[in-house]
């Protein structure tokens, strides 16, 4: 069985492969591969496949419609798209990409051609993910259009051109050059090639870059001279654009997009084809109701809108008529809550953004509606009043269209979720059973969980505990307050279910990419969506707490609501654990402020131990202090970084980040602090003699005709790089690329005329499966049981133990252990490190007890 050559190697032979600029299958680049030489193992194809299945390895490797690949840099290097300018784009400094420049404008994946031939930067920015940065400038945009190049502000001006004029872009090997292009008429050629390489299909129209790639690879000459814009040449073709589309003439792009979105929403929210054309027509008129509300937003006085020439919304006389039947007919589909609620997904999402508008949609809707779809309407009305922060309206508003219809299911869910605000479990219970909801769901456990129980000792007619005079039945029986201290968690619960069902959703999310940075796994990802860090740093750090207290606190019960006040004035801190109840509680000493805490802790207590660090927000919850959140182990080596960023007020993402570089993969290093990198070089000496009296004078000969160069680190002796001679070749090898970089300076030194043969640089991953050379030493040398070998690691680490005595330790703040043990306010870090180290049990390992001996402890 042969091993193929790593990924990363087989990645640079296609690429070097595929720099011809021409088309190949896959089939084809796997048996060229093979011609050159190329190691691919067994199945050359599945090697191929698995690089270029690969988009980090091969980025700019791309299909064409006929299945073929082509590198795009080499495939469009040389052409030049030509762009005609507007007076915006010579006045503001920028290039609109759709449809002239959609050919080149994936090139700027690569850093390489995020810039001009003359060094000068090009920034693509695209709607809705740089707006900031077009709003900077002063670039305004269509939602679909295909985004633009900003260049320098002056960038165009300097180059002479004028609106109108024509502008050149070439892809050069070091960027893109822009200069004036001279008109031309349409090549007949040109026009012949991209109209054979459209696709035919009526059905879907094609990328205008995928079909104007397809040319070039089809015709090796096609845009060497300049052409007019595609937005001309197209045309000329017998063909129709749209945005970076292209299709042959009389294709009704409007329809297509149309039927996509249908496809879109039936897949998206479950739904058959009637009811997503149902949510298709009730968006786009409440996006008619949008628009009316955004512009009116413009005037001092709102009403003024309703001046504007031309429709003013759907009850305008001058709006395109209605059919009442039809507006009708689609609005009962809203009976049905699975299309309710995807008009609230597509409409707001879970945004504030078009609440407003969402609202007065509803109500204007609503007498037009079907008796059994109103209630949809109303509850609509009722979200877009929970969007825009009204609670109590919302309440409310959810309140009456209970009495539309008394069991449809989205309103009695938010109902249930407003009487767990309240604190009144056994109606929020009450109104999920009418909605049917089994006991796993995640609110009907937790007011189970919170549920007032009556008390035991006393009887219905014994007089009430509470001191009213009154008997309990008709006091305090069935209307039991939980303690505040339990009902602390079912406050954090709530805010909680704020936090995932509004506007923050979208933090939380990206807030768990970081926590999952380091594990690809889908299943990661979601588990990081649950994790305790990530949703409390979004509540707390993120301002989400405080956003739910604004809005929702209005419901919380008095006590809560001032609990939950005082839980924005504390601060997530480092503890040290002094003591561990075991299932009861623990006793922390906050390391920023010296204060100490008794905390009830059932769970954790249960697996922490004394001494150990944690990052945690400790709260007052009635006559307690408790933990919610989670809390995070604090090694000694990350405690004066996490102290020093908490000061600093961190945002979610850099409190997250710090937390989950202990998941990061490790990086191994050398002794000297070098990332790992197996590397070998071979020079050529054209004095063979005199190199080996040059290696001897500067170098340690281990044999004939081997040298190794050493350096001493941790007190130890070790191999910086080993040279063999073989002939008049000399092989170098080092374990990172800063230690062959300097060796190679230094042999070049030594001996100006080598010559550099090879310079291979593999990490781990990189390394072949298989052994390629013999082991240097004997698999029977000594053993563990050998004496002289036991003797020889004691010997070895206990020198390491010396040298250890006195580093300069990162756990320790930077100060060695001897400074450490005669300084009073770091002793007890440096006993708390020895603590952790693991006991001696074996040879070759650090002993604890001997290095406490050593340092007086």
């Amino acid at each position: 069985m042969s091993t193929p050559a790593p990924l990363t190697a087989i990645a640079a032979a296609i690429t070097d492969l595929m720099g011809d600029g021409l088309a190949r299958t896959e089939e084809q680049i796997a048996e060229d591969l093979v011609a050159r030489g190329v190691a691919l193992g067994d199945d050359p194809f599945d090697a191929v496949m698995d690089v270029i299945d690969d988009e980090e390895l091969t980025p700019l490797l791309m299909s064409l419609a006929d299945e073929r690949l082509v590198l795009l840099p080499a495939l469009l290097r040389g052409r030049t798209f030509t762009h005609r300018l507007s007076a915006a784009e010579v006045d503001l400094g920028f290039l609109a990409v759709a449809p002239d420049l959609s050919p080149v404008s994936l090139l700027t994946e690569d850093e390489g051609f995020r810039r001009l031939v003359d060094g000068s930067i090009v920034q693509e920015a695209l709607v809705g993910f740089d707006d900031d940065v077009l709003a900077e400038r002063g670039v305004t945009l269509d939602a679909d259009d295909d985004g633009v190049w900003l260049l320098a502000p002056d960038a165009l001006t300097r180059a002479g051109l004028a609106a109108g004029d024509t502008i050149g872009v070439t892809v050069r090997e070091d960027g893109f050059e822009l200069a004036p292009a001279t008109a031309h008429e349409v090549s007949p050629e040109a026009v012949e090639v991209v109209a054979g390489a459209t696709p035919e299909a009526a059905e879907h129209p094609g990328s205008i870059a995928a079909v104007v790639w397809s040319a070039c690879a089809d015709d090796p000459d096609v845009f060497r001279t300049p052409q007019p814009p595609l937005s001309e040449l197209l045309p000329a073709a017998g063909l129709i654009w749209d945005v970076d589309l292209v299709a042959p003439a009389g294709f009704d792009f409007a329809g297509w997009r149309s039927r996509q979105r249908l496809r879109r929403l039936a897949h998206l929210h479950r739904l058959d084809e009637d009811a997503a054309l149902a949510v298709l027509t009730i968006t786009s008129l409440y996006d008619d109701v949008a628009a009316l509300v955004e512009r009116a937003a413009a005037y001092d006085d709102p009403a003024a809108v309703l001046d504007e020439p031309g429709p003013a919304g759907p009850d305008d006389p001058g709006s395109p008529a209605l059919d009442p039947d039809l507006v009708r007919a689609t609005l009962d589909f809203l009976a049905d809550p699975d299309v309710a609620e995807a008009v609230l997904v597509e409409t707001v999402g879970a945004g504030r953004d078009g609440a407003a508008a969402l609202g007065l949609f509803a109500e204007t809707m609503e007498p037009r509606a079907p008796r059994a779809a109103r209630v949809a309407l109303r509850w609509l009305r009722g979200k877009a009043h929970e969007r825009l922060g009204d609670a109590i309206t919302a309440e409310r508003t959810f309140e009456q269209a209970r009495t539309l219809d008394a069991g449809w299911e989205p309103v009695l869910l938010d109902l249930a979720n407003y009487a767990s605000d309240r604190g009144d479990a056994e109606r929020g219970l009450s109104l999920l059973r009418q909605a049917g909801i089994s006991d796993d769901d995640s609110l009907v456990q937790v007011l189970q969980h919170f549920r007032p129980v009556d008390r035991s000792d006393l009887g219905r007619n014994d007089p009430c505990w509470c001191g009213s005079g009154r008997k309990y039945k008709v006091c305090h029986r069935g209307r039991e307050v939980l303690p505040l201290e339990d009902r602390a968690a079912w406050l954090y619960q709530k805010a909680g279910r704020y936090l995932t069902d509004g506007p923050w959703r979208h933090d939380v999310i990206d807030l768990a990419e970081v926590r999952s940075a380091y594990d690809g796994d889908r299943a990661a990802m979601l588990a990081a969506i649950q994790d305790p860090l990530v949703n409390d740093a979004v509540l707390f750090e993120g301002g989400a707490f405080a956003a739910f207290l604004e809005e929702r606190g209005v419901l919380l019960p008095d006590d809560e609501r001032l609990l939950a006040e005082q839980w924005l004035l504390v601060d997530r801190s480092v503890f040290e654990i002094e003591d561990v109840r075991p299932g009861a509680g623990l006793s922390v000493r906050d390391l920023r402020t010296g204060d100490r805490h008794e905390v009830r802790e059932r769970t954790a207590s249960r697996s922490l131990r004394a001494g150990e660090l944690i990052c945690a927000r400790v709260v007052p919850a009635g006559d307690t202090m408790q933990i919610f959140g989670g809390l995070e182990s604090v090694s000694l080596r990350e405690r004066d970084t996490l102290i020093a960023l908490l000061d600093e007020d961190p945002t979610p993402h850099e409190l997250v980040e710090l937390f989950t570089r202990r998941f990061a993969p490790p990086v191994m290093t050398n002794t000297e602090g070098d990332d790992l990198l197996f590397c070998e070089a071979v020079l050529r000496s054209p004095d063979v003699e005199g190199l080996v009296r040059a290696l001897d004078d500067t170098y340690e000969r281990v044999d004939d005709w081997r040298w190794h160069a050493t350096v001493v680190t941790h007190g130890m002796e070790r191999v910086r790089a080993t040279f063999i001679l073989d002939g008049d070749e000399l092989t170098v090898e080092t374990n990172s690329g800063p230690r062959m970089d300097r060796v190679l300076s230094a042999l070049r030194e030594l001996q100006p005329g080598l010559e550099l043969v090879e310079d291979v640089r593999r990490t781990m991953d990189d390394l072949p499966s298989e052994p390629t050379r013999a082991p240097l030493a004997s698999s029977s040398g000594p053993t563990s049981d050998d004496p002289d070998l036991l003797a020889a690691l004691d010997q070895l680490v206990r020198q390491h133990e010396q040298a250890w005595l006195d580093e300069s330790i990162p756990a320790l703040a930077g100060v060695t252990p001897r400074e450490a043990a005669a300084d009073p306010t770091r002793r007890p870090d440096l006993i708390r490190l020895l603590d952790s180290f693991p006991p001696a049990t074996g040879p070759g390992q650090m002993d604890p007890d001997r290095l406490r001996t050593a340092l007086g402890l």
